[in-house]
């Protein structure tokens, strides 16, 4: 069923009830009729099937406010409508620089251990299998949820990386700055 929902002609790629015609039917059934229809027009429209891949990458990843659209009337409540327009611009602001960073630190990753053992990195897969998942079946933001501690672990990864270029080229962060007496954890003196 879920693949039918992403892949039929009036499919806008993310969630869709079930046709009166298939409500009535064990899940089995439906599922093996539906999904029969969702193969039928993939076969068909190839060219289709793969742009519609692209949209629903793109609405699993390109937006983050499924949180506030799912707290809409207890927000509007306590702080009135214009408060959804704030709450969703911080939210998809944030999101987006996480995932360009998440981005970055991939593509560092890459620079620094090569294409297949990056690609091959756990956090990778689970982005990779999520990712792929979804540019399949069905697609929504909220669908990027389980994949959000990886991205954000990327996104630590270009913060850090961003970090250590910014003290090799600010002198206040040499290491000679430190105190004479500090030493490191293995006991070896760090100035």
């Amino acid at each position: 069923m879920t693949l039918w929902m992403g892949n039929h002609a009036n499919s806008g790629g993310g969630y869709a009830e079930v046709p009166a015609e298939f409500a009535g039917l064990d899940e089995a059934t439906r599922d093996e009729q539906m999904g029969g229809i969702a193969k039928a027009y993939i076969r068909a429209h190839p060219a289709q099937f793969v742009w519609n891949s692209l949209r629903r990458l793109q609405d699993t990843f390109g937006r983050e406010t499924i949180g506030i659209a799912w707290n809409e009337p207890g927000l509007v409540r306590a702080f009135g409508p214009r408060v959804l327009v704030w709450l969703k611009l911080v939210s998809q602001a944030y999101w987006l620089a996480v995932l360009a960073l998440g981005l970055a630190g991939f593509v560092l990753l890459v620079a620094s251990l090569g294409v297949w053992r990056a690609v091959s990195h756990p956090g990778a897969i689970t982005w990779l299998y999520f990712a792929g998942v979804h540019a399949v079946i069905v697609s929504q933001d909220r669908y990027h949820f389980p994949v959000t501690p990886y991205i954000a672990g990327f996104a630590g990864m270009a913060v850090w990386a961003m970090v250590q270029r910014s003290r090799h080229a600010d002198p206040a962060f040499e290491r000679t700055a430190r105190p004479s007496g500090m030493r490191g954890s293995t006991g070896s003196a760090l100035g």
